[in-house]
C-alpha cells in the first residue's frame, strides 16, 4: 500500500536529509569542477542540434558558436545589445525578431563517472523557429536561460547568418542541458536573437517562451534506490489539459511504477484532486513516461509523484532500499512535487500556421462571412418549413 500521508513523507525526508544533503553537496562540487573546466576553455563548439521541421536528419553548419555563462550574463542583466560578446555583435540595421513557435522540455538521466558511476538530472530543450518568415530569415541565433531559487544561468547560440538557405526554412532545435542541480524547481526560457533592445520590453511574454520543470535526484548507480526520485516536466496544453513527463529510473533500480497526484490549491480532502498511475512499459527505450490530466478548470495546481514499490518493506524483495551497516535495509520510496502552476487559457500557447488567405483577411471580412453563412442557413430552414 502506498503511503501518501504528509506525516509519513515528512518523517522519511527528515530521517535521511543529512545523508542526502551530503551527497547533493558532493554532486554540486563535482558539477562545479566540470563547469569550471568548461568555461575556462577558449573555444566553444556549438552543441545545438538542428533539424528540418518534418525530418529526423541533422543539419550542420548553421550554429557557429556558443557563449556560455560569464559570456552571456552581462547581456542578460539589461538586454543591452552593447553588452553582447565581442563575436556576437549587432548593428543598427538589425531589428528584434519574434519568439520561437513552440517549446518543449524532456527530462532524462546523464550517466558520468568520477570514481563511481553517477546519474544526474538533465533535460532536452526542444523548440522550433518562428512562424514569421521575416523573423526566421533575420534570426541571429537564440538565448537560453534556466534559473532556480539559487542561480540564473544562460547560453547564447550564434548562427551563421550567411546560411539563408537554412534560415528561411521551418526548423527544429534541441539543446541538451546536463548537470542540473538536484531537486530544484527550474524555469526555462528561450528568446530569439535579437530580442528587444531594453530590459522592460524583453521581459514581456510576447518576446520569449517559458516552461517549468523540477529536477530529480543525483545518485550513485546501484546504491540507495529509496532516495531516487524522477525529474518532472509539466506542460499546459489546449482544452484545459496538463501533460506531465516523468523521467525513468536507472535500469539497475528497476523502479517502473509511479502514482501521480494532481493537487489543486484550496481544494478539499487534502487538496487531492485527481490521481493516475503510470507504469513504464517493459520494452521502453524512452527516457521518460507521459501522463495527462484533462478537463481541468482554471486554477492553480501542482504535481506530486510517488515512486511505487510493489514489495514495499518486504525484506529480501523490496526495491526501495538503502545501504545500512553493510547490508540492504528496506525503506519507503521517495516522492517529489513540482512548484504550483496556473492553468489559464491566457497562458496556453499552441501556435498554428495560417495560410496566406487567412493572413490577409481583415476582422471585418471574417464577420461579414459569418453573417452571410448565418443568413443562408436561416433562409434554407424557412424554405424547408414552407415546403
Amino acid at each position: 500500500m502506498i503511503q501518501l500521508t504528509s506525516l509519513s513523507m515528512a518523517s522519511k525526508q527528515n530521517k535521511w536529509r543529512d545523508n542526502r544533503g551530503r551527497f547533493n553537496f558532493c554532486f554540486v562540487l563535482l558539477v562545479s569542477s566540470v563547469y569550471v573546466d568548461f568555461v575556462s576553455s577558449i573555444i566553444y563548439p556549438c552543441p545545438l542540434k538542428t533539424f528540418e521541421e518534418q525530418s529526423a536528419d541533422l543539419i550542420g553548419d548553421l550554429c557557429l558558436n556558443e557563449y556560455y555563462g560569464s559570456d552571456c550574463k552581462p547581456f542578460l542583466k539589461h538586454f543591452n545589445w552593447l553588452d553582447l560578446p565581442a563575436g556576437f555583435s549587432l548593428t543598427d540595421d538589425d531589428f528584434p525578431v519574434k519568439r520561437p513557435a513552440s517549446l518543449d522540455l524532456t527530462p532524462f538521466l546523464t550517466k558520468y563517472h568520477s570514481y563511481k558511476a553517477y546519474f544526474g538530472p538533465s533535460v532536452y530543450i526542444n523548440w522550433s523557429s518562428s512562424l514569421d518568415n521575416s523573423s526566421r530569415e533575420n534570426s541571429k541565433g537564440y538565448l537560453l536561460v534556466w534559473e532556480n531559487s539559487a542561480e540564473v544561468s544562460c547560453t547564447l547560440l550564434q548562427f551563421d547568418t550567411n546560411r539563408t538557405d537554412l534560415l528561411s526554412k521551418k526548423l527544429r532545435f534541441q539543446y541538451n542541458l546536463t548537470f542540473l542541480s538536484p531537486r530544484e524547481n527550474y524555469v526555462v526560457k528561450v528568446y530569439s536573437m535579437p530580442p528587444p533592445k531594453n530590459l522592460e520590453e524583453s521581459q514581456k511574454k510576447s518576446t520569449f517562451l517559458s516552461l517549468t520543470m523540477t529536477s530529480g535526484s543525483a545518485i550513485v548507480d546501484d546504491s540507495d534506490p529509496a532516495n531516487w526520485v524522477p525529474s518532472v516536466s509539466p506542460r499546459i496544453r489546449m482544452e484545459s489539459t496538463i501533460e506531465v513527463k516523468i523521467s525513468h529510473s536507472p535500469s539497475s533500480f528497476n523502479l517502473t511504477q509511479f502514482t501521480v497526484i494532481l493537487l489543486k490549491r484550496n481544494f478539499d480532502d487534502r487538496n487531492q484532486f485527481k490521481t493516475v498511475y503510470y507504469t513504464e512499459p517493459p520494452d521502453s527505450q524512452d527516457s521518460y513516461g507521459l501522463v495527462s490530466f484533462t478537463n481541468l478548470e482554471e486554477g492553480v495546481y501542482r504535481i506530486e509523484i510517488h515512486v511505487t514499490d510493489p514489495y514495499q518493506l518486504q525484506d529480501g524483495k523490496c526495491m526501495c532500499w538503502i545501504r545500512w551497516e553493510g547490508s540492504r535495509r528496506c525503506e519507503l520510496c521517495d516522492d517529489i512535487a513540482t512548484d504550483w502552476i496556473k492553468v489559464s487559457r491566457s497562458l496556453v500557447y499552441e501556435p498554428k500556421e495560417m495560410d496566406e488567405q487567412q493572413r490577409n483577411s481583415s476582422p471585418s471580412e471574417f464577420i461579414t462571412c459569418i453573417i452571410v453563412i448565418t443568413l443562408l442557413t436561416l433562409q434554407n430552414k424557412m424554405l424547408q418549413f414552407w415546403q
